[in-house]
């Protein structure tokens, strides 16, 4: 890849690590990947391309009893995918 050709690129931090995949699970994952994944955008240089990510613009996620909430980062990594891709 060069300014000449460049290429896209397509990034996907999600997963689950359960038997069967729940939201809930989802929720936690993204309390985790998605912080890695801003603290890699914070150290990178050059545009990062698109990142499909979960609970993409939420960074407080309710759990299905809305008894816990999960801090997703989620509007802090779509505003560090925006930025980086700014530069």
């Amino acid at each position: 890849m060069t300014v000449a050709t460049p290429a896209w690129v397509i990034n996907y931090p999600s997963a689950y690590f359960s038997i069967l995949p729940f939201s809930d699970d989802y929720r936690e994952n993204a309390t985790f990947a998605n912080v890695v994944t801003i603290n890699w955008l914070s150290n990178h240089t050059g545009s990062v391309g698109i990142i499909y990510m979960d609970f993409a613009g939420m960074d407080m996620s309710p759990n299905y009893t809305g008894k816990e909430i999960y801090e997703t980062a989620g509007m802090k990594l779509v505003d560090s995918v925006i930025k980086q891709n700014w530069k």
